[in-house]
Order: C-alpha cells, then structure tokens, then sequence
C-alpha cells in the first residue's frame, strides 16, 4: 500500500470519526433530556409502545487497588503480572 493510499485512508477514519463523536454528543444530549424528564417526574422508568427505559441507581461493590497498594504494597507487588498492548493512534 502506498503513502498515498494509507494518507486517503488516514484521512477518511479521521472524518469518520469526526462523525462519530458528533452522533455521540447528540445521544448524549437526547439521554440527558429524557434523565431530566424523568428526574423532574421523579420517576425511574418510563414505557413506551416500543421501548422501556430505566434510569436507577445500583449499589455495586469495587475493589480499592489503589487504598490496598497503599496499604499492601508488598502483596499488591506479588500480584502484579504484565499485559502486553499495541495501541494505534493516529497524530
């Protein structure tokens, strides 16, 4: 593939993803329209003839790393195992 060809494609990913986070900034400003509505009807779901949303809060539990390391860091150290990535990126 030529400098060319991979410069075209660079340049149509980047326009691609332009209007990806466009189309994602509209569905975000859609969903926060629709949570304020339900906020202000102090509601948690709503059900329409097609859809049925849920906005509710949900308690999960997580474990701390960073307070353990703080604390355990020996142990923390023992557990630790290497991940290997590749990243692309486009600059």
């Amino acid at each position: 593939m030529s400098k060319d060809d991979i410069e075209s494609k660079l340049k149509e990913i980047k326009e691609l993803q332009q209007m990806r986070d466009e189309i994602d900034q509209n569905i975000t400003e859609l969903e926060e329209q629709i949570k304020a509505d339900m906020q202000q009807q102090n509601i948690d779901e709503i059900k329409t003839n097609l859809f049925t949303v849920r906005w509710k809060a949900i308690t999960s539990n997580r474990f701390d790393s960073k307070s353990f390391k703080a604390e355990n860091e020996k142990l923390y150290m023992l557990y630790l195992k290497p991940s290997v990535t590749r990243r692309f990126s486009i600059a």
